[in-house]
């Protein structure tokens, strides 16, 4: 009968076992390519919310939320 890995051997954003993990400065351990990707989508929306703050003369309650 197979156990199941420990869970400190699973990725929080993928659910599976690591095949390249890393430490992040929460002192999370995660999938390399898996935050790689979270950080730049993030950091993407990040970078539209400055936009629609500086179009719309910081206005817009949605953009603050995001860069907030």
């Amino acid at each position: 009968m197979e156990r199941a890995p420990p869970d400190d051997c699973i990725c929080p954003i993928t659910s599976c076992l690591f095949e390249d993990p890393v430490v992040a400065s929460d002192e999370e351990t995660y999938e390399r390519r898996a935050i790689e990707k979270w950080i730049a989508e993030k950091k993407k929306d990040l970078d539209a919310a400055k936009r629609e703050l500086r179009d719309t003369n910081g206005e817009s309650k949605r953009a603050r939320r995001v860069v907030a």
